[in-house]
């Protein structure tokens, strides 16, 4: 392995072939995700997945105790035993409707085009802050965690790796 990042640290285009994604995060800088013959994304590594968030980070106030109560069962939801503050936690794209009608939609966890990605984001985003806003709760910040290469080959593929 040091031999191939020694070539591609002199400039050299190295084209690495590997199912073990810890080796790809540590070498590459550019990939391609090709699944059963069919590439499915490609690019530079950390652009790829900084544009495929798989879960969103809400910070609050906590509000009315209604606010964990209305959140879908795929929220996570902390509050902090020392302060006001209140942390939700949701998987991108992965919100049950029907247990929950105050969201509008339900959406495919396996997203293959960058326009989707963005609006399934972009709808877990907007459903949590009109519970947060409906509970009286105030936004402090939004995060959205960086999947590793990991995270992001099985959001893509719907599959574990394969030896």
């Amino acid at each position: 392995m040091n031999c191939v990042r020694q070539l591609a640290d002199t400039g050299v285009a190295v084209i690495y072939a590997s199912h073990y994604l810890e080796e790809v995060e540590a070498l590459c800088d550019r990939l391609s995700i090709i699944d059963r013959g069919r590439t499915l994304l490609a690019g530079r590594m950390d652009e790829l997945c900084r544009s495929r968030p798989q879960s969103v980070k809400i910070i609050v106030t906590s509000g009315s105790d209604s606010l964990s109560s209305r959140l879908p069962k795929e929220a996570i939801y902390q509050k902090s035993m020392e302060t006001d503050i209140a942390t939700i936690e949701m998987p991108v794209g992965k919100a049950d409707v029907t247990a929950n009608p105050t969201l509008s939609r339900q959406n495919d966890p396996r997203i293959h085009d960058d326009d989707s990605s963005v609006n399934y984001l972009l709808e877990t985003v907007t459903d949590l802050l009109t519970i947060v806003r409906e509970s009286g709760a105030e936004l402090r910040e939004i995060q959205t965690p960086q999947p590793n290469l990991e995270q992001l080959f099985l959001s893509l593929t719907g599959r574990s790796l394969r030896d």
